[in-house]
């Protein structure tokens, strides 16, 4: 779909769904640039925060809340509709901050920097690039406006290897601002949930194996 080969999604929520340690925060990202399977090549602790991306993808797109989402994006537009929404739910989730996040969300973003800057050699590759990029624009903080909205739907429609109407798509956010926010209402305590569970899962198994604990022991 795109030419660089990435979807891309919704940054602020996989990085307030991380673990509160870098080695997640930068696993959390790093999904959407790390493809096939994790043998290894990356950081232990990093590569967890991979694989609970993609969980959290996988679970995303099977959750109803986000189905009905997608079926209020414009049919021109419908075939990005699981972009346009990932993109849409960050603006509702920096609405919404305070409901789910105990820090502020500049103090967050501004931790999350750093993080991207100290830890540089864990990043894969392609995050590497778009490191600066994300910090010197302020891209997190800017999914909080309808016009760092817009922007980024205009970025991603310039990305797209064929001709598309994606980058009008904050017309849609519009039209249906009142039921997109009550979706993902209903979706994000869900998935934090679901990720909780996940974790729980693991760590039980961790403390089973205090071998394969060391191994990913985080930053």
């Amino acid at each position: 779909m795109f030419s660089d080969g990435r979807r891309p999604l919704n940054y602020l929520a996989h990085l307030l769904l991380a673990e509160n340690t870098p080695a997640s925060l930068i696993g959390q990202l790093a999904g959407d640039f790390v493809k096939g399977p994790l043998k290894g090549q990356w950081n232990a602790a990093v590569e967890i925060g991979i694989s609970e991306h993609r969980k959290l993808d996988a679970y995303t797109d099977q959750h109803p809340a986000v189905t009905r989402s997608w079926r209020r994006i414009s049919p021109i537009r419908r075939r990005y509709a699981s972009v346009i929404v990932d993109i849409a739910y960050d603006y509702y989730l920096s609405r919404h901050w305070r409901e789910f996040a105990d820090q502020d969300q500049l103090e967050f973003i501004t931790h999350v920097h750093w993080v991207l800057e100290q830890y540089s050699e864990l990043l894969p590759e392609g995050l590497r690039q778009v490191a600066p990029r994300i910090i010197e624009s302020q891209l997190l903080a800017s999914y909080g406006t309808r016009r760092g909205l817009e922007q980024a739907f205009q970025r991603i429609s310039q990305r797209l290897k064929r001709q598309n109407a994606l980058g009008d798509a904050l017309n849609d956010i519009i039209a249906h601002d009142e039921a997109f926010e009550s979706d993902f209402l209903a979706f994000f305590p869900d998935v934090i949930t679901y990720i909780r569970a996940q974790r729980t899962e693991r760590h039980a198994s961790d403390e089973a194996s205090p071998a394969c604990k060391r191994d990913r022991r985080d930053l």
